[in-house]
């Protein structure tokens, strides 16, 4: 699975967590968090917007070598250290001397300081139609539920996990199918922790009953906040 298809399973992943949090101040790539508990903050927003924007500044220089090149000397530069935001991109900017107006291009007080989803990079999105079709079969009003679940479970697990995602963010439309969701793709013996976590979300959001003892037992058996907060909410 490419490296665009991946980043685009991200952004769903991301929308997810804006309709969270909306605009606030912790979808921010560098936030304020003042007197507020950390634990708050933590989302996907630092991992996903942060890949997008290095996507684009990638994309923006042109020379995908060079840039990964880039990447490995200022790990082994900063390895066990602490590091800001400012010294990253001041690092960035020595290292493309020869490139500065491109980088000027880019709106950095927009992608650092600024609320909400980051402007798209142009990723290839060929892959993902596939989930986002496969989706739409869930959530289409007045469609019957799919019964062949082939195509879902020759996905990697990426794709699986955008597919389910994809219906959360429908779920308004996707009634009262979780148990067929669950038979056709068994979802219920799913090993994937994201995945399961995103079926279980769904059901939850969609007051599945019989879906709370499960979500429980999953809380209890992996224990990560990321995985916890959002289940016992």
């Amino acid at each position: 699975m490419g490296i665009h298809t991946i980043a685009v399973c991200t952004l769903v992943d991301l929308n997810i967590c804006f309709r969270i949090f909306s605009y606030h101040e912790y979808t921010k790539l560098v936030q304020n968090l003042g007197n507020a508990d950390p634990d708050e903050a933590f989302s996907s927003v630092p991992y996903e917007k942060g890949s997008a924007l290095l996507f684009t500044i990638e994309e923006a220089l042109g020379d995908n070598a060079r840039f990964e090149t880039f990447l490995r000397d200022y790990i082994k530069k900063y390895a066990y250290k602490t590091v800001s935001t400012e010294e990253w991109k001041e690092y960035l900017y020595d290292t493309f001397t020869d490139k500065k107006a491109i980088l000027d291009t880019i709106d950095w007080n927009l992608w650092l300081h600024k609320a909400g989803l980051p402007p798209k990079p142009k990723y290839d999105s060929t892959l993902m139609l596939a989930c986002k079709a496969l989706a739409a079969k869930w959530t289409t009003e007045g469609a019957e539920a799919p019964t062949d679940g082939e195509p879902f479970l020759k996905m990697s697990n990426s794709q699986k996990l955008a597919v389910i995602d994809a219906i959360r963010v429908n779920k308004k439309t996707f009634g009262n199918k979780m148990p067929a969701l669950t038979a056709t793709y068994k979802l219920d013996q799913a090993k994937n922790a994201e995945l399961k976590f995103s079926w279980l979300m769904l059901g939850l959001e969609t007051k599945w009953t019989p879906i709370v003892d499960a979500s429980l037992a999953f809380a209890l058996a992996v224990g990560r906040m990321k995985y916890c907060k959002p289940i016992y909410r």
